[in-house]
């Protein structure tokens, strides 16, 4: 599924836990309106938010406990930046594909996942440039 965002404020799904403002936007899916009232939704937002907040405490509590983020293991940066990217907090999702690309040069997926961030972002040259490293 694609998501496509369109500025406007966003009916009354619980997005107030989503602090990037590309989220407080009404959400189109291939076209179509997404159906913000549905109850099955609103429990996707909802998953997606409790799923970033646990990857978000867990990279809080390494860094407490351990002092540094670099604990993380690349895949788990790469997981990280794609809960941000499908929350549409681009900026975040492209800082953990980096620190991930830090630890793990070859993985192409997290190329690709960088390449396709940027393109959500409209900067296609740097989406072209990535996108080409995971080939």
């Amino acid at each position: 599924m694609i998501l496509f965002f369109i500025k406007e404020k966003a009916d009354d799904v619980n997005m107030e836990k989503m602090k990037d403002q590309s989220l407080r936007k009404r959400f189109f899916i291939n076209g179509k309106k997404f159906d913000t009232k549905s109850q099955a939704n609103k429990k996707l937002f909802n998953r997606i938010n409790q799923v970033s907040d646990i990857f978000e405490n867990k990279r809080k509590e390494i860094n407490n406990s351990k002092g540094k983020e670099d604990y993380l293991s690349a895949e788990e940066l790469l997981n990280m930046g794609e809960i941000y990217s499908k929350n549409g907090q681009f900026d975040k999702a492209l800082e953990n594909y980096k620190k991930s690309l830090e630890k793990d040069s070859s993985n192409r997926m997290t190329w690709h996942r960088m390449g396709m961030t940027y393109t959500n972002l409209h900067e296609f040259l740097k989406a072209v440039e990535h996108l080409e490293k995971a080939v």
